[in-house]
């Protein structure tokens, strides 16, 4: 009789925590199921609806990249006209031609899913992104920047002014201007190196420039009185002067 109760309780105990395991799969596993299909459907989420934030950082170290290639191009599509640069350095300058090339491309994209503020709210559709994008004249100003202009290269090598398309993403130097300025702890270092690399633009494009005139009108091979004689200075001075003993 007791070994009977003593067995009978046993299989109730078993019963019980069956019956309790059951309820418990019942209970969580729904719940462990619908987690992981969140998880899966956010990183799909995230892979195929991603937009930026103009004011986070990532949007802010991209915008440094293409600022980066920016100062590339101001800096070697007008050093070309030099013969010696354009000997030794023609093969890299168009890998990296090539590389920021591609950056550009890949702002164009990037751009297109910006976000931006609409009423008072934030926008983050796909869509509204997009359209908003193409509303804008910047829009096609990168269009016109990525145009494939280099393959003039192929049948005269030494046009490096070819690329000046490429200057036209510089409007992308003003924003970076406006986010560095907004998280610079050093607003009086970041005005006078932005000083500095406004000089240095202006006086690099001066002397290429001038290397390329004297280049273009033989400057070196030509006696400094015929120069005079040919672009008529001398008899413009000599004018001037019978008009000042007038």
């Amino acid at each position: 009789m007791k070994l009977w109760v003593k067995q009978m309780r046993e299989q109730r105990k078993k019963q019980i925590k069956s019956v309790d395991l059951e309820n418990v799969r019942r209970v969580f596993e729904p719940a462990a199921h619908m987690d992981a299909v969140k998880i899966k459907k956010s990183l799909h989420q995230k892979i195929l609806y991603w937009s930026l934030d103009e004011t986070g950082l990532v949007f802010y170290l991209w915008t440094t990249i293409v600022f980066i290639g920016c100062f590339y191009n101001l800096v070697t599509i007008v050093i070309m006209v030099f013969e010696e640069v354009h000997r030794n350095f023609y093969e890299p300058w168009i890998t990296c031609n090539i590389v920021f090339d591609c950056i550009f491309f890949l702002d164009l994209i990037m751009l297109t899913r910006r976000q931006f503020i609409e009423d008072g709210i934030r926008i983050k559709g796909v869509k509204e992104m997009l359209i908003h994008r193409m509303k804008s004249k910047y829009f096609y100003i990168d269009i016109l920047c990525i145009l494939p202009t280099d393959l003039l290269l192929y049948l005269r090598p030494g046009l490096s002014i070819c690329r000046l398309n490429r200057l036209l993403k510089c409007y992308r130097v003003g924003e970076f201007n406006a986010l560095t300025e907004i998280r610079t702890t050093l607003p009086n270092l970041f005005r006078i190196s932005k000083l500095i690399f406004t000089c240095f633009i202006i006086f690099h494009w001066n002397g290429c420039l001038y290397f390329f005139i004297s280049i273009y009108y033989n400057f070196p091979c030509m006696l400094f009185h015929i120069f005079l004689l040919h672009k008529g200075i001398l008899s413009d001075f000599g004018i001037y002067r019978k008009q000042r003993n007038y």
